[in-house]
């Protein structure tokens, strides 16, 4: 918590508040929360989806690519027909409109909806992060 701290301290170049260490208290909270979900249930909302799409990766690899992914719920098309390209060590977020299914995508993929090998580990954070000074990339 104190290497943290202290990295946090040179990246803004001021010494940390009271606010900024309960930030770091508030992560480890949230660590704690973040559920592996390898073994996800599919929610209410996606037993009543249609996911298609084709792994074209070879079977082994570290980096995942599936084409013509398409995502239809209850007759709402999300997705259409898109490749979706995972990279190792990379992190992803998704931008856009409260309701358009960024969260259903993401719980779609982590549910196994479509063929994503067993190794690859999946994490998802089902609550909001707090506001804090950290960037969203330092935040995951």
């Amino acid at each position: 918590k104190l290497a943290k701290q202290k990295a946090m301290e040179k990246r803004r170049g001021y010494k940390s508040t009271k606010s900024d260490e309960e930030s770091v208290d508030t992560k480890a909270e949230l660590e704690k929360k973040i559920q592996d979900v390898g073994t996800m249930q599919k929610s209410e909302l996606l037993q009543h989806a249609t996911i298609t799409g084709h792994r074209t990766s070879q079977y082994l690899a570290k980096d995942i690519k599936i084409e013509q992914f398409s995502m239809i719920i209850e007759g709402k098309e999300y997705i259409k027909d898109t490749t979706l390209e995972l990279n190792m060590g990379r992190r992803y977020g998704m931008i856009g409109l409260n309701g358009s299914g960024k969260s259903t995508i993401l719980q779609a993929l982590a549910a196994r909806m479509v063929d994503i090998p067993d190794y690859v580990d999946i994490w998802l954070l089902h609550e909001e992060y707090p506001p804090s000074e950290q960037t969203a990339l330092e935040a995951v």
